[in-house]
């Protein structure tokens, strides 16, 4: 169901004010909002279909370009997803790296352990 905010709302991974028409919610949350004030139900807008062929063509143009958009955007998430997957691993190495040399020295703990910041030292 589409909501038309009556309050703005924002969440870990949206953001929507006052106005904004949304789809967001499911029709059990949406419901609750309307009920409690924060949305009300969004007017249903009438689909104007082209008249002519020019219309068709020039809508076929936009969806086309659209469409090309969002295919470019999704391989450069791709592309971000791989990079950080490998950051991720690069990261998960020089931890094990890490734990091994800290398991392999255990004198590294205790050395820091001993040291005294300055404002301590008497």
């Amino acid at each position: 169901m589409k909501l038309k905010m009556l309050e703005s709302m924002a969440g870990r991974d949206f953001s929507l004010s006052v106005g904004e028409v949304t789809d967001r919610f499911s029709d059990k949350e949406a419901a609750r909002f309307i009920k409690v004030g924060l949305a009300e139900r969004a007017p249903v807008e009438p689909v104007k279909k082209p008249d002519t062929k020019k219309e068709w063509d020039d809508e076929r143009a936009k969806l086309l370009e659209e469409n090309a958009r969002l295919i470019s955007e999704n391989e450069a998430a791709k592309s971000r997803e791989a990079e950080l997957a490998g950051q991720i691993e690069a990261l998960a190495a020089f931890k094990a790296t890490v734990v091994t040399a800290l398991g392999e020295n255990p004198g590294v703990q205790e050395t820091t352990d001993a040291v005294t910041l300055p404002e301590t030292r008497g």
